[in-house]
């Protein structure tokens, strides 16, 4: 009877577990951060998983504990009913009790339950995480916000300003990015945020402020960046309607309209053939209905109202929210099925060209890369319309990218390069809200206007459109959309393709810079009759010979520089689909062989051309009050010719006009009056000479300025005398320049040249007939292998003001105090050059003035010989020559030196290293190889900048030519003071560049070396000197001290040493007082230690 029971209780047991439900934890509802006293309430969801039982008599409970620790704070427990089969439960626990807990500490949540039978009870327990942070004080943030902003900005910089504040706090650690992921920072403290959106009526990117400020202060840290942010990877772009996050200002007023009816849902035409339209969209929670809006806008101007294609539903393609690989396949399907496209986008656009697709931390379109891809497309006809901040950039890109023959381009854009693309909040009669772009939106309207249809044809184009939208300006809030956004329009007509990388690569030309940064394309959209005659302008031997008509071109190699400078000019027949070119120095011209000459009409094809610099010229000189007469004194300044380029021509106009400014100021300069000054713009060649013989035995000083073309033979171009296109009429010989302001027999001249090649001026005074009894001093802009380069600047093409590089900088000195080195009030021509030369003013693609153009002062004394140990300091080197001979050394004597970067390579074991980017070059004229000097090199950059720490033997190395190995040169003395190094008689003038230099017999790598705590003295020394150092671990070295040259002064023989202190003593007595360098050498490398003998 037992065993009976004791049976059927097993299997009632039995039974009742194979029968239990099976209770799961879902997951609890709470924030992960929760403001003290949040009626925010604990939610948790649990699951009967178990398809066929119920669980019963259930007890839910919840344990609160400090996260990290084992600890529970409280418990709570809530009996809760029977869960059926496939049943879920909402478990509300209720408010925290705060009363228990502290501001600051995060803390876990332990879920779990108690029920009689359970399948699994291992996936009962469930657990979050979460932070107490302080609550959210509104009325302290929205003060301290509202003083900061009308203390530090005006009304006027206010009025668009709407402040967002996040009502949790952010905690420290937490991270914060823009949108476009250029800007990202780190929370350091417990702060409040704020966002101040600057002009709320914009899109993105636009100026926007992040404000933090401290938990428990007042303090501000503040970042002014261009887009919203992502905080801990979450996008916070808040709406500018939500009255619970705006903290300061109001938000943007509406438009009260009505939605015009589009009749969007009424059939469209059917597909046709050889039009295709892509629209795409951007990505923004916030901003989406207005992108979707202008999306549905454009696609019914497209279809319904039509530019005269009315395009079916499979003509349109709608990419909403696309990534850059889907714009780009979608193009791609465009190749050998459309001839024309029409491209539309709504969304955010950068500053740096591109727009905004799907992912803005990664996934941008350039523009470069959108008009790339539509050219690639067989569509001969490509129309673009972008809704979106600054994409007035794309038609830069536009303009860039090559397209196939006879491709025509049109372009719209809603703003131009600088400005933003505004979104307008509109509400309809029936209170409805929408947002839209206020261009899209006005560029549609006008399909429902007939004055738009300006040419009476039936069909309002894309271009009527945007000029509807232009003409009728229309307004919003107080700005109109002209003057708010500016937006753009650009139509290309490409006749022709040229294979621009082709052509270059076809061109062994090792002589010229092809840098992208100075190269310009330029082309002539109209064809040349075979009639005609092509060459470069002065050089008509130069000619192409073509059969058939063809366009002409000209590379300009280096596009800030004046003419004379290389040039390559080019002809494609489009017949033959091939070109023929022609190495000149001057811009093309076309000669009907009727003796009329033009200048081609240029077109940019590839590069940038002259383009204005940001900044206006500012003003070269401090007053313009005239000064006094002088009797004996006369300045002639005069200005070249250039019909072809009037930009060109009013710059070398400008600079005549500042240096008389200068030269009659009452400030530093010569302080001449108005009748001591002749001006003389784009006058011939004879003119200059009899101005010049005019001025014979009248005058002591002279002045004379020169700014216009300059050749590679010498000269400078004046003004046309004639319609001869030969240099003799045209162009003034420096040696007859010289030699007509040598006979005015004046006692001191000033002369400075700003034209191409000017540095050729300087051969001119070799002539020891020339100048017998006076002082000149010779200013030139370049060397004689270099271009004069002109800069154009202005905040616009009405204002834009051109001059000259160097004559710029070079006339700022005479009115800047810092310029008068010898404090005598009065800044001489050679202070005015050391002060530019000492600015190294930055300029085209920050290159300074010295690396660009390599400007050059001489000077001649009435004494033509020098004494030999005077030393010559040549201009624009960092080199002087020195005769160690005590000959006589004459200023016939000259040596020229080029700076060059390039990569050095040795193979001499005794040069541990050389500077990087530094090598001079010395060409002699006059100077033989059997003329003995000493040269002395001044390094630009400090010596502990070109070598590794702890090396202190620096000389210099040099080589014949570039194909020999480097060699070191001795003696080299390296002087610390004056950062020069010597090398004494000497007699290379060849490559030299500083260098480490290991004596010969010396390990030359250091590396982990033994001895530690190393005592010398003393240092200086006279006589005896003591080493003390200790060893960790037995060692042997030997110790050798040798001079700066490397000649061994003395050694002691490798010997033993084993572990602890040892002390050395060194007899220098018969030293000569000097440098010294003391290694110790041993098998695990050398130690170095500079040594002083008095």
């Amino acid at each position: 009877m037992k065993k009976l029971f004791t049976l059927l209780a097993f299997m009632l047991l039995s039974f009742s577990i194979s029968s239990a439900g099976d209770l799961k934890f879902g997951k609890a509802i709470f924030p992960l951060q929760i403001e003290n006293e949040s009626d925010e309430e604990i939610v948790v969801e649990y699951d009967n998983i178990n398809p066929n039982y119920t669980v019963a008599n259930i007890i839910y409970q919840l344990t609160v504990l400090k996260l990290g620790t084992s600890n529970a704070i409280y418990q709570k427990t809530i009996d809760g009913e029977d869960l059926e089969p496939n049943k879920k439960a909402v478990i509300n626990f209720g408010k925290l009790d705060y009363s228990k807990l502290e501001v600051g500490v995060s803390y876990q949540l332990m879920f779990d339950t108690q029920q009689e039978f359970d399948e699994n009870p291992t996936n009962n327990v469930g657990f979050h995480n979460f932070t107490l942070i302080p609550a959210f004080d509104f009325d302290f943030v929205k003060g301290l916000v509202h003083e900061y902003l009308t203390t530090n900005y005006s009304e006027m910089q206010l009025k668009n300003t709407l402040a967002y504040a996040d009502h949790q706090i952010s905690l420290k650690g937490t991270q914060y990015q823009t949108f476009d992921g250029e800007f990202s920072y780190t929370q350091e403290t417990d702060s409040w945020f704020v966002m101040v959106d600057w002009d709320v009526m914009s899109k993105y990117e636009k100026p926007i402020t992040y404000l933090y400020i401290e938990k428990g202060s007042e303090e501000f840290t503040t970042f002014d960046v261009n887009w919203f942010p992502v905080i801990n990877g979450n996008v916070w772009n808040p709406d500018p309607f939500n009255q619970e996050l705006i903290i300061f200002g109001e938000p943007p007023a509406f438009q009260l309209t009505s939605i015009p009816d589009l009749d969007l849902e009424v059939q469209a035409p059917p597909k046709q053939d050889s039009v295709c339209a892509i629209i795409v969209t951007g990505s923004d929670t916030n901003m989406q209905g207005a992108f979707d809006y202008d999306r549905d806008w454009i696609k019914w101007f497209l279809q319904k109202n039509g530019v005269g294609e009315e395009l079916g539903d499979g003509n349109v393609q709608v990419l909403n929210k696309a990534t850059k690989a889907e714009i780009k396949a979608a193009i791609e399907k465009l190749k050998k099925n459309y001839s024309k496209v029409y491209f539309f986008y709504a969304g955010h656009g950068s500053s740096t060209g591109k727009i905004c697709t799907n992912d803005p931390s990664s996934d941008w379109l350039t523009y470069d890369d959108l008009f790339k891809w539509l050219y690639e497309s067989d569509a001969r006809d490509i129309t673009v319309v972008l809704d979106a901040c600054y994409s007035g950039k794309a038609t830069d890109a536009a303009k860039k990218a090559k397209t196939k023959p006879g491709t025509q381009v049109h372009v719209y854009t809603a703003a131009d390069s600088n400005k933003t693309s505004q979104n307008v909040w509109y509400r309809n009669n029936d209170n409805t809200t929408y947002c839209q772009g206020f261009f899209t939106r006005n560029f549609v309207l006008c399909g429902k206007d007939t004055l738009a249809n300006t040419n009476k044809d039936t069909i309002i184009s894309f271009e009527e459109a945007f000029d509807w939208v232009r003409s009728k300006n229309p307004t919003f809030a107080t700005d109109s959309i002209n003057s708010k956004q500016n937006p753009q329009k650009l139509n290309l007509d490409h006749p022709y393709e040229i294979d621009v990388e082709a052509l270059l690569k076809a061109l062994t030309l090792p002589t010229y810079n092809l840098n992208p940064n100075f190269t310009t394309v330029y082309y002539d959209p109209n064809l040349v009759a075979p009639s005609y005659l092509i060459y470069p302008y002065y050089q008509p031997s130069l000619k192409l010979n073509f059969s058939d008509s063809v366009y002409v071109g000209w590379i300009d190699l280096n596009t800030n520089a004046r003419f004379e400078h290389p040039t390559i000019i080019f002809t494609y027949n489009p017949k033959t689909n091939d070109y023929k070119t022609q190495e000149g120095l001057w811009y093309p011209i076309l000669d009907d062989n009727n003796g009329n000459l033009r200048f081609t009409e240029d077109k940019v094809l590839l590069g940038n051309g002259r383009e204005n610099s940001a900044d206006e010229v500012g003003s070269t000189i401090t007053e313009e009050v005239a000064g006094t007469s002088k009797a004996k004194t006369c300045a002639v300044l005069v200005s070249g010719q250039d019909k072809k380029d009037p930009k060109q021509q009013e710059a070398f106009d400008c600079d005549i006009k500042d240096f008389k400014k200068n030269l009659t100021s009452e400030k530093l300069g010569p302080q001449l009056g108005d009748d001591n000054v002749r001006e003389e713009k784009g006058i011939g060649k004879d003119s200059i000479c009899s101005i010049l013989e005019g001025m014979v035995g009248k005058y002591d000083k002279v002045f004379f300025y020169y700014s216009g073309h300059g050749g590679t033979d010498g000269d400078m171009c004046t003004g046309d005398s004639t319609k001869e296109l030969t240099a003799s009429e045209h162009w003034l010989s420096y040696k007859d320049l010289m030699k007509k302001l040598s006979d005015i027999g004046a006692k001191q001249y000033c002369i400075v040249i700003d034209a191409c090649y000017s540095g050729l001026a300087k051969d001119a005074l070799k002539d020891t007939e020339l100048f017998k009894d006076a002082d000149v001093t010779l200013v030139t802009a370049t060397d004689g292998v270099s271009e004069a380069n002109t800069e154009f600047a202005g905040t616009s093409e009405k204002d834009t003001k051109g001059y000259a590089i160097y004559s710029h900088h070079f006339l700022k000195c005479l009115g800047e105090p810092k310029a008068d080195t010898d404090k005598d009030e009065h800044v001489s021509f050679e202070e005015a050059f050391n002060w530019v030369k000492e600015q190294k003013p930055k300029l085209v693609d920050e290159y300074d003035l010295d690396s660009l153009q390599k400007p050059g002062i001489t000077t001649k004394s009435n004494a033509i010989k020098k004494i030999a140990e005077e030393e010559i300091d040549f201009p624009n080197t960092d080199v002087k020559i020195k005769n160690v001979n005590g000959a006589e050394l004459s200023y016939d004597y000259t040596a020229t030196l080029s700076v060059e970067n390039r990569t050095h390579l040795f193979t001499d074991k005794r040069i541990k290293q050389l500077s990087d980017n530094r090598m001079w070059t010395l060409k002699s004229s006059g100077i033989n190889k059997d003329f003995s000097v000493d040269l002395i090199f001044q390094l630009r950059a400090q010596y502990e900048d070109l070598t590794p720490e702890g090396t202190d033997i620096v000389g210099m190395c040099w080589r014949e030519n570039e194909n020999d190995d480097w060699r070191p040169q001795y003696p080299s003395v390296y002087n610390k003071d004056d950062n020069t190094v010597l090398c004494g008689n000497t007699n290379h003038f060849s490559d030299w560049v500083a260098g480490i230099i290991v004596p010969e017999g010396v390990n030359s790598v250091e590396s982990k070396f033994l001895i530690n705590n190393i005592d010398y003295g003393p240092n200086p020394f006279k006589n005896v000197l003591n080493f003390n150092f200790s060893l960790d671990k037995p060692e042997s070295f030997s110790i050798e001290v040798v001079d700066i040259t490397g000649r061994r002064f003395d050694f002691i023989n490798t010997q033993d040493y084993g572990v602890g202190t040892f002390s050395v003593n060194l007899d220098g007595s018969n030293y000569p007082s000097g440098t010294y360098y003391c290694r110790l050498i041993s098998a695990d490398g050398v130690r170095t230690i500079k040594l002083v003998k008095e």
